[in-house]
C-alpha cells in the first residue's frame, strides 16, 4: 500500500477562464467543504479498499492534512485528489 499526504485548502484568488462564475465562500462554506473534502474523495479513487483520514492544520483554519492509503499509484491517486478538490472549489498540495 502506499501512503500520500496533501494539504488541503480554499484559497480565492478570482474568477478563471476555466471557472468565471466562481465566487468568495464564507467561513461557513469554507468550513463545510473541507468536512466534506474526506468523505467525497474514495468516491474518486478507484481503490475501494483505500483509507482516507484527516486532521486540522495548527495554523490555518482554512486547510486541513489529508492522508490517504491505497494500493493505487502516485499519478492516479493524484488524479483522484484532483477530480475531488475541483468539485469542492478546493486546493492541493502534496506534503
Amino acid at each position: 500500500m502506499n501512503r500520500f499526504a496533501y494539504r488541503v485548502y480554499y484559497e480565492y484568488n478570482g474568477w478563471s477562464h476555466d471557472d468565471p462564475f466562481r465566487s468568495l465562500k464564507n467561513p461557513h462554506q469554507i468550513s463545510e467543504a473541507l468536512r466534506n473534502f474526506p468523505n467525497d474523495l474514495p468516491r474518486y479513487l478507484s481503490d475501494h479498499d483505500a483509507t482516507v483520514s484527516h486532521e486540522p492544520t495548527k495554523k490555518d483554519a482554512n486547510s486541513i492534512i489529508v492522508v490517504v492509503i491505497t494500493s493505487l499509484d502516485e499519478t492516479k491517486s493524484d488524479e483522484a485528489m484532483k477530480r475531488c478538490l475541483n468539485s469542492l472549489d478546493l486546493f492541493g498540495e502534496k506534503t
